[in-house]
């Protein structure tokens, strides 16, 4: 099988999880299940950076990613 490999900061990680957190806090208190999304944007030039969405949309900065 084949990986995509994303490498994130450890802020960025701890951000994730915080995000991921509230939003399930959210969905517990209204009883919704919208569960979230991972986008990996990439362009020329290799800058690439992943958006976060759940209750909202956020950027959670630059990556590094692979395909193998």
């Amino acid at each position: 099988m084949r990986k995509i490999e994303i490498e994130i900061t450890e802020e960025q990680y701890i951000l994730l999880n915080k995000e991921i957190e509230n939003g399930t806090l959210i969905n517990i208190e209204e009883e919704t299940n919208s569960g979230f999304n991972i986008n990996l944007v990439s362009i020329e030039g290799g800058i690439s950076w992943l958006e976060f969405g759940m209750q909202s949309k956020i950027d959670i900065g630059e990556v590094n990613w692979t395909l193998s």
